[in-house]
Parts: C-alpha cells; structure tokens; sequence
C-alpha cells in the first residue's frame, strides 16, 4: 500500500514534532541547572500588634554584594524572595518594609 503526499507529509511531520518534543525535554534540566545554590525566603510581615500588613513591599539585601531583591505581600500578609544566591549567614533577618498600600 502506498501512501499519498499528504499522508506522507503528515507522517514527516509528526516525526518531527516528535523529535522536538524529545530534545526540549533531554534538554530541559540544564535550565534548572540555572538555580542550583539558589535559595529562597518568605514569611508573614505583622505590624507592632501583630496584625498582618498586606500591599508592602519588602527588600531582601545580599550583605556581600550589596545586591538587592524586593517583593510584595499578598492579602494576609505572606512575602516570598526566591532564587536568592548563597552569602554569609546573618544574625538576624530584618526585611525592610520600604511601602504600605
């Protein structure tokens, strides 16, 4: 049985697809490879009362470089900073609230 050109088309194609699909996933993880050391921080931002503060933005500084990172909190009060980089282990963690909604 011979197949026609467009079914022979379409085969070529879908042997294609497949091979595409194959190589983004052999070659997925060298991005996570990205992020190996990385690490994050999160926590609830409350205010003097305990109360939470929702809408803040809070920074994140790398002592050793200097560097910065910010986010926000959500609705109740929750931040998250990830894929921050290893540096030298503080004594204690102070996120900065910089702005309140």
């Amino acid at each position: 049985m011979r197949l026609s050109n467009s079914e022979e088309k379409y085969g070529w194609r879908l042997i294609a697809l497949a091979l595409a699909a194959l190589t983004l996933t052999l070659f997925s993880g060298s991005a996570w490879g990205q992020i190996t050391g990385a690490g994050s921080i999160s926590g609830t931002l409350t205010d003097p009362n305990g109360g939470v503060v929702p809408g803040a933005t809070v920074i994140v500084r790398n002592s050793d470089t200097g560097a910065t990172r910010d986010s926000a909190t959500n609705e109740v009060g929750i931040y998250t900073v990830p894929f921050l980089q290893p540096g030298r282990p503080a004594s204690s963690l102070i996120p900065l609230l910089v702005s309140s909604a």
